[in-house]
C-alpha cells in the first residue's frame, strides 16, 4: 500500500531463526546470531520521539533492561535523536496515507462502502494533503535518513521500546505503532525480542535498531541483548 514504508518482516522462535529465514528470502548472508560476538556492544538507550505514549509497564521495562545490559557488560549510554527527527511523527502519516489512498484508488472509486470507516478516514486524510505538504514530508524522510548514521555515531545499536505497552487483548487491533513508525521511516533494521509481560500477562518487547544495511550486525546484537535480559 505504501511504497515508501511497506516492510516485510519475520516472526520466529529465536533471533537466529529470523536471520535464517530473512536471509533465505532476501538472498543475503545474515550470519548466525547464535555465535557469540568477540566484544560487548556499545548501546544507546533511546526513548525516541514516541516516549510520551509509553505506558507505565514500558517505562519500567526500559529501566530494567538498561540495568540488565549494564550488568552483562555492555557500554550503555543515553542517546536521543536530534530534534529534527521529531518531524517524522507528522511526515509518516502524510506519506503512508497518501500512498495508501493511491494504491487503493480503484477500491475507493468503485467500492468505498466495503472499506472500513477508519481506513476511509485515513485515506481521505492522505488525499487531502497539498503538494507542498507531501514534498515537505518526503524531504523530512530524505534528510533524517541521511542524518541517522551521525545520530548514532560511536554506538553499535540503539535499544528502544517496541510498543507503548503490552500487547492488546483480543484480535480487533494489533496495537499502536508509534514506536515502530520512526524506524520504518528511516529504513533501518529493527529486531524486537521478548522482554517479559505486562500487567495483564500479555507480552512486552524491546527493540534493537541499527544502521541501514547493517542487518547482520543488528541481528547479532539482538541475540546478545536477548540473552542479557533473559
Amino acid at each position: 500500500m505504501s511504497d515508501s514504508l511497506d516492510t516485510v518482516g519475520t516472526i520466529a522462535r529465536t533471533v537466529a531463526d529470523c536471520a535464517l529465514f530473512a536471509g533465505a528470502v532476501s538472498g543475503r548472508d545474515l550470519g548466525d546470531p547464535d555465535i557469540k560476538p568477540d566484544a560487548t556492544p556499545r548501546i544507546g538507550i533511546c526513548q525516541s520521539p514516541a516516549w510520551h505514549t509509553a505506558a507505565p509497564e514500558t517505562t519500567a521495562l526500559l529501566a530494567r533492561v538498561t540495568q540488565a545490559l549494564s550488568r552483562a557488560g555492555a557500554s550503555v549510554s543515553q542517546r536521543e535523536l536530534p530534534s529534527s527527527f521529531n518531524a517524522l511523527v507528522e511526515a509518516h502519516p502524510i506519506i503512508m496515507n497518501n500512498e495508501s489512498a493511491r494504491a487503493l484508488g480503484w477500491e475507493l472509486a468503485h467500492h468505498p462502502e466495503q472499506i472500513s470507516e477508519g481506513l476511509r478516514e485515513r485515506l481521505a486524510f492522505g488525499l487531502s494533503q497539498s503538494q507542498s505538504a507531501l514534498e515537505n514530508a518526503y524531504t523530512v524522510f530524505r534528510n533524517t535518513q541521511s542524518a541517522f548514521p551521525d545520530a548514532i555515531d560511536g554506538l553499535d545499536v540503539l535499544v528502544t521500546p517496541s510498543a507503548p505497552g503490552e500487547a492488546p487483548k483480543g484480535l480487533d487491533w494489533t496495537g499502536d505503532p508509534a514506536f515502530n513508525a520512526i524506524w520504518t521511516s528511516l529504513h533501518v533494521p529493527c529486531v524486537t525480542v521478548p522482554a517479559g509481560t505486562g500487567p495483564n500477562g500479555l507480552p512486552l518487547g524491546i527493540q534493537i535498531v541499527g544502521r541501514r544495511g547493517d542487518d547482520r550486525a543488528v541481528l547479532a546484537w539482538a541475540r546478545w541483548v536477548e540473552a542479557a535480559i533473559g
